[in-house]
């Protein structure tokens, strides 16, 4: 890959000086040309490779390593399925063999050894289990005909033939050992009673007392006894007997008959002799017919039954001869194609590994390198070097998508250090503002505890004249009585009255005067109170300003927030080549969210200053509507003390023209009674409207220390 990359630079210099002055570094025998077009090639397969998203470089490589062990499965799978069909000829190859090594002891064991005892006894228990052994050994051929191969096929197709001919031989050989039997029984009978014949010649030769007589049927009777022990054995066991000298012993009886005949003649011993002669040749004739069936059950042993049991046994070893031979050439052909699968797996093992280690490098390197210097990248943010721009932004993989990951958040830092510059200016004019504040708010508790004093000072005046003018309006009520009572009584006390005129003057007077004064100090009030609700009303501006600049912060951290959650997701994805960059994202978030708390906590208490100042607003107006109801009451009040002047102005005038007489003295008392009435009244709301000044005075007072309460602690 080092090599691809230099060649390609080295072409794309020789681009940039022209065809005619490159010089190439290989050998001079590579065309110019040919050496171009490999490096426009091979520069496009590196921005292809630089493109390509990390996770497609794995899943090529995992799919060129995959389609290589498809391969190496596939020709496993092929070896395989031949190794299988070549394995299943041997596995049915060796049950054949079995089967046909079974198949010839059965015939060596239960045909051929039954076929040697019957020879040698003669006796039929021994073809017993013959048949079952035929039946046995055909259904063998018949479960290993089709597990052979084909060429041996027709040769065990033909032993079903020779089986079937055995098998029809042994029975033959049955029913001829079961006639020969027979046979054997009868002529043992015929001998016994040939035997007893030449008993009874015996005793006549001996009744008639010569010699010669006696002694020829001595003779003869021992002769006949020979050849019918001889007989016997050799039908028993024909090895162990001499059939060839009965046929002589026979005739030398028959010789002897004869003599003794014919000495005999004439008397009643020639008759039995005759008898004897007939039962000799009755006893010769049985002896030739069980001659006769031994020959035929020996010639059917050993020119049908052996020959065949030879040939089967001879098929049964050729078969599996052949059968061996093609399991050993199967068995090495077996061997020969696990040895080329297991090179060829080793092939394949080693191509694969050395593909997997090429892309390993490969991608390796891929990453690796501009792993490096967003690594480096990351160092000057942890430095809080913002001035360097992230590199590899314009590659189209991962590392590319986290490059501009990485930039978007070294941006973000610069916004952010930005807003904490612009955040620190705006604390210092906020603490210069809230200090500013504070000594507005120390001037404006001075003047308010001022105003409210002197407002309470000047509400106890009024109580206590509003007091007095009560109980002086009591006084001339009671007057005004007297004097409807006694009119005679006004002249002398016109003096007094005129007294009582000009003290009630003079305290009308003073109460206009303080009634003045009170309407100055409620419009000093009111106009400090306008100051107040402009100052706070600029305090809330500002506060609004500073939670708009709050919002402004908090989005700015939420927005590094995010910044943060997607490098930290990028990281992720990295693995552990983003481990770094994901302790850095961690920073960045834990920074954003100590913003992102400082600023709540500040829009908190903005929020708090907000409230407050509504609060103090709402406050500073009710003290505002107050003080105007104060001096509207003081305007009431003025206006109650000008008619009371008025009243008292037009007493003075009645008692000067107290003379004028007693019915303009009543209709003036009259008046004076409505007069007192009205000004009682007017004295009892002066003392509501004091009493009422008097709570909203200390209401305000509540408020405004409320609202300083509420300023210092923020």
């Amino acid at each position: 890959m080092i090599v691809i990359e230099k060649i390609h630079q080295q072409a794309k210099k020789n681009g940039k000086n022209g065809a005619n002055g490159c010089v190439l570094p290989l050998s001079s025998t590579v065309p110019a040309k040919g050496f171009l077009e490999m490096a426009t090639l091979t520069g496009r397969l590196t921005a292809l490779a630089r493109d390509m998203s990390i996770g497609r470089k794995i899943t090529l490589g995992f799919g060129m390593i995959v389609v290589l062990l498809l391969g190496l499965g596939s020709g496993g799978v092929l070896g395989l399925f031949v190794a299988r069909d070549q394995v299943d000829t041997v596995r049915r190859l060796t049950e054949a063999r079995f089967a046909l090594d079974h198949a010839q002891a059965l015939l060596q064991r239960d045909i051929q050894g039954a076929l040697a005892l019957f020879l040698a006894t003669s006796t039929l228990q021994t073809l017993q289990k013959t048949p079952d052994a035929v039946a046995e050994v055909s259904a063998i051929l018949a479960r290993a005909t089709p597990l052979v191969a084909p060429e041996d096929r027709a040769a065990l197709a033909d032993l079903k033939g020779t089986l079937d001919s055995l098998d029809a031989g042994l029975r033959a050989l049955a029913t001829v050992q079961l006639s020969a039997e027979a046979q054997f029984a009868e002529v043992r009978a015929l001998g016994q009673a040939l035997e007893q014949v030449f008993a009874e010649v015996n005793a006549d030769a001996v009744a008639t007392g010569s010699a010669n007589t006696v002694y020829m049927a001595q003779e003869a009777r021992m002769r006949l006894i020979t050849a019918r022990m001889t007989a016997d054995a050799y039908f028993i066991h024909p090895e162990s007997a001499d059939f060839s000298i009965v046929g002589p012993a026979l005739d030398a009886v028959g010789a002897k008959i004869s003599a003794m005949k014919r000495i005999a003649r004439g008397t009643p011993g020639e008759t039995r002799l005759d008898g004897a002669r007939a039962a000799l040749e009755t006893y010769r004739n049985g002896l030739h017919k069980a001659r006769t069936l031994l020959d035929s059950r020996t010639e059917t042993v050993t020119t049908h039954l052996i020959p065949a049991e030879h040939r089967l046994v001879e098929t049964l070893q050729q078969v599996k001869t052949h059968a061996e031979t093609t399991q050993e050439a199967m068995s090495q052909e077996i061997e020969r194609a696990l040895h080329r699968n297991a090179l060829m797996a080793v092939g394949v093992t080693t191509a694969v590994v050395g593909l997997a280690v090429v892309l390993a490098w490969l991608l390796g390197r891929s990453i690796t390198g501009p792993m490096g210097r967003l690594i480096t990248t990351l160092g000057h943010l942890e430095r809080k070097d913002l001035e360097h721009r992230v590199p590899d932004g314009e590659r189209g993989d991962e590392i590319g998508r986290l490059a501009r990951a990485l930039e978007s958040f070294r941006q973000a830092m610069q916004a952010t250090e930005t807003l904490e510059r612009d955040n620190t200016r705006e604390r210092a004019r906020l603490a210069e503002h809230t200090q500013a504040l504070a000594g507005f708010n120390h001037v404006f508790e001075e003047t308010a505890h001022e105003l409210l004093a002197a407002t309470q000072t000047q509400l106890d005046h009024l109580r206590t004249l509003a007091q007095a003018v009560d109980g002086l309006a009591d006084r001339t009520g009671g007057e005004a009585r007297a004097a409807s009572l006694a009119v005679d009584q006004a002249s002398r006390d016109t003096d007094q009255v005129a007294a009582t005129a000009g003290e009630l003057a003079a305290s009308i007077q003073e109460i206009a005067q303080q009634v003045q004064r009170s309407a100055g100090i409620s419009d000093e009030a009111a106009s400090q109170t306008q100051s107040v609700v402009e100052a706070v009303d600029a305090l809330s501006l500002d506060a609004e300003r500073i939670g708009e600049v709050v919002d402004l912060i908090t989005a700015i951290a939420a927005q590094t927030n995010l910044l943060a959650l997607n490098a930290t997701i990028e990281a992720a994805r990295a693995g552990e080549a983003g481990k770094g960059f994901a302790v850095v994202a961690g920073e960045v978030k834990s920074l954003a969210t100590q913003t992102s708390q400082a600023t709540e906590e500040i829009g908190q208490r903005v929020a708090a200053v907000q409230g407050k100042t509504r609060d103090t607003v709402a406050g500073i107006r009710r003290i505002a509507e107050a003080i105007a109801t104060v001096r509207d009451t003081g305007t009431a009040i003025a206006a109650a003390v000008e008619e009371q002047g008025v009243a008292t102005r037009d007493i003075a005038a009645t008692v000067q023209a107290v003379s004028s007489g007693t019915h303009d003295a009543a209709r003036n008392v009259q008046s004076l009674r409505e007069r007192a009435a009205d000004t009682r009244e007017r004295a009892a709301g002066l003392v509501e409207a004091v009493a009422a000044l008097t709570r909203e005075s200390q209401a305000l007072r509540e408020a405004i220390d409320r609202f300083l309460a509420q300023v210092a602690s923020v």
